[in-house]
């Protein structure tokens, strides 16, 4: 894979639908973030593979069942199979303030 520095000024921090509170665009962030970790991996020779899943913009037009029987039968398992299945099934939602966490509750 060949890398390149993102161009930053592409999107010059105006309406590209990914503002952050004081109204910048965060993908030049993002951007700059994901070239650093692949260009340091590929200096050290190592590969690396990324996914990006925008889960608000999936969220709500997947069909949750279909798309973790979908997971299971092309083999996937474990750790990851599990947290997207407890996105679908029955979620909750837990808040930490400093040290303390408040129990879990239903969020959908």
């Amino acid at each position: 894979m060949d890398i390149t520095h993102p161009n930053t000024s592409e999107t010059g921090g105006q309406n590209c639908g990914h503002q952050t509170k004081q109204n910048r665009c965060e993908i030049p962030n993002i951007a700059t973030t994901l070239y650093e970790l692949v260009h340091r991996r590929k200096i050290q020779k190592k590969e690396t593979w990324l996914c990006y899943i925008n889960y608000s913009k999936a969220y709500d037009w997947v069909p949750h069942m279909a798309l973790l029987h979908i997971l299971r039968s092309v083999g996937m398992g474990g750790n990851l199979f599990n947290m997207i299945k407890g996105m679908y099934d029955a979620p909750k939602i837990a808040v930490r303030v400093r040290n303390e966490v408040s129990n879990p509750t239903e969020y959908l």
